[in-house]
């Protein structure tokens, strides 16, 4: 319970995770088609992606709820979830850009978001 209670940001960045490989494995087309979107943003939630989504997610929490979360661990979780959150961020943005919205949808804010968190919290969180 104590490396919960200490690593509780990187359990719910699991948690958040997991929970987005799932959501494209469920929802068959989660990232809609406009007209001049490039092909490949529509390739990102396929199951391929959505396993190695739910995969990390569950490394993630798992690491972080046991002592073996030291510092190597931390940055290798850091890096592999600021890509995956990145990655994401850009690929939402460009679905906004090219589709017909007159505002970023919710998934590029809260993309972006997560993205803020995980760089403040592998900025400024304490070592365990």
């Amino acid at each position: 319970m104590k490396h919960i209670r200490v690593n509780r940001f990187w359990v719910i960045s699991g948690l958040e995770t997991f929970i987005l490989g799932l959501l494209f494995a469920l929802e068959n087309n989660f990232i809609d088609q406009p007209p001049h979107m490039p092909k490949f943003v529509s390739l990102v939630d396929n199951p391929p992606f959505a396993i190695m989504l739910m995969i990390v997610g569950f490394y993630v929490c798992m690491t972080a709820c046991t002592h073996y979360f030291s510092q190597s661990t931390r940055s290798v979780v850091t890096f592999i979830l600021l890509f995956i959150w990145t990655f994401y961020f850009i690929i939402f943005l460009i679905h906004d850009v090219t589709g017909p919205f007159l505002i970023p949808r919710y998934t590029t804010v809260i993309t972006g978001f997560i993205v803020l968190r995980v760089m403040s919290e592998a900025m400024w969180s304490k070592k365990s």
